[in-house]
């Protein structure tokens, strides 16, 4: 009762501030204000609170859903990005096991590498390969081996769901990595030489035939810098001592369990009392 009655507390205020129900975006003007200026500032407002309220009606639950996962284990992450098959832009939200980033990263911005494990519907994969979004490559069958990950496992027990292995829902494991690579035919030129230094990529890779299914630039074209697009933000609860962030779990678990230990022992101390006391009678 401790660490849930803290965390809906946490959710329930980060909700009210985050979530209005008008919608989540202010403007707000760096400079001088001019009529012009504040009419685009109310104009875009305006459409950004409609789109996200109206035209994304996945937001609302998706952020909900993260408040209580970044409350609980401290760190969560979001990925925005335009979305080949609903044509909009999306912001689903991820948690710390969908998201593999090098051992010592400290920040999302200069990570040398981003993967993102994404369990995508073969059905979607093929219309996406269709599209010519990803390249014409054989779906590998079903494998027999579990990809239940520690995090996964502890969240079924939770809600009291078993994992069916093999696991025939027609899902195909890919892995996108923000990537620094340096490609054959593709290297960075200086002095009409290349130099050797890696550029930034998205490159999805299937995961049990290892086959790339895309390569795209992950640089604005005409950027002279080669700056990396970083399409994750990262919510935390806690700054951590690391790159991870803290949460309720890590403030009072020890504490949650201490509790819930103590509370059987009083309940068990009054059942037996009650029992020795009806012996007596």
């Amino acid at each position: 009762p401790l660490l849930l009655e803290a965390l809906i507390r946490f959710q329930a205020t980060a909700r009210g501030e985050m979530l209005p129900p008008a919608g989540p975006v202010k403007t707000a003007i760096a400079g001088v204000a001019t009529p012009e200026i504040e009419d685009r500032a109310a104009r875009i407002q305006a459409w950004m609170n409609y789109y996200l309220t109206e035209q994304a009606p996945e937001f609302y639950p998706d952020y909900d859903q993260m408040l209580f996962w970044t409350g609980l284990v401290g760190s969560t992450f979001k990925k925005v990005y335009q979305d080949p098959l609903m044509r909009r832009p999306v912001s689903p939200f991820l948690t710390a096991d969908d998201l593999i980033v090098s051992y010592n990263t400290t920040h999302l911005q200069t990570c040398p590498r981003v993967t993102h494990k994404i369990q995508m519907y073969n059905l979607d994969v093929k219309a996406l390969q269709m599209m010519g979004f990803y390249a014409k490559v054989d779906l590998p069958e079903p494998s027999e081996e579990s990809n239940v990950t520690t995090v996964k496992a502890a969240t079924d027990n939770a809600e009291g769901r078993t994992p069916i292995i093999p696991d025939r829902d027609g899902r195909t494991l890919l892995y996108e990595s923000h990537v620094d690579w340096d490609i054959p035919g593709f290297e960075h030129m200086m002095d009409g030489k290349p130099s050797g230094l890696p550029l930034p990529y998205r490159i999805t890779v299937e995961k049990e035939t290892r086959k790339i299914l895309a390569i795209y630039r992950n640089w604005k074209e005409g950027d002279e810098f080669y700056r990396k697009r970083n399409f994750f933000v990262h919510y935390k609860f806690l700054p951590g001592l690391g790159f991870y962030g803290f949460g309720l779990c890590h403030m009072l678990g020890q504490h949650t369990q201490a509790a819930t230990t103590i509370l059987r022992q009083l309940i068990d101390a009054g059942k037996i009392g009650r029992a020795s006391c009806r012996e007596r009678v």
